[in-house]
């Protein structure tokens, strides 16, 4: 018999605690590449390094209700997916442009990214397994 804390015949307390492994791993070497990417490859100042974290900052800012609306209202799955297709996009676009418009443009759609990922995953989990003793084991292992 399949339970609700199943997905197709997989413990989604595996799943869940895979995913936050591999996008913490996946995310921090983003950061560490595309950090060295900045002053490296593009040369840019510390002044144009304080504008991309601004401009993804502001990004999330102003995106976070609007996504937290359209994760509670239509699926908390699929804005995982938009924000992962979202993050993705910026780690392309950063690896194909040198120019500091089109780099602020991509942290912006990595902070896009992160606003569609903020809170939707644990959401996701508390749906699934509506227990609170279990959610709260679980997100202890993935703090792990």
């Amino acid at each position: 018999m399949r339970t609700r804390a199943t997905t197709r015949g997989h413990d989604i307390t595996a799943t869940f605690v895979r995913w936050l492994g591999l996008r913490g791993l996946l995310n921090r070497g983003y950061v560490l590449t595309s950090g060295l990417y900045f002053v490296v490859i593009a040369h840019l100042s510390a002044s144009q390094l304080v504008w991309l974290g601004t401009g993804m900052s502001l990004a999330l800012l102003f995106a976070d209700i609007p996504a937290g609306v359209l994760a509670d209202s239509i699926s908390r799955k699929w804005t995982l997916v938009i924000g992962q297709l979202l993050l993705a996009t910026a780690m392309v676009l950063t690896g194909l442009v040198t120019t500091f418009s089109l780099l602020v443009l991509s942290q912006v759609v990595w902070g896009l990214g992160w606003a569609f990922l903020n809170g939707a995953d644990v959401a996701w989990l508390n749906d699934e397994l509506n227990d609170p003793h279990r959610i709260a084991r679980v997100l202890t292992a993935s703090a792990r």
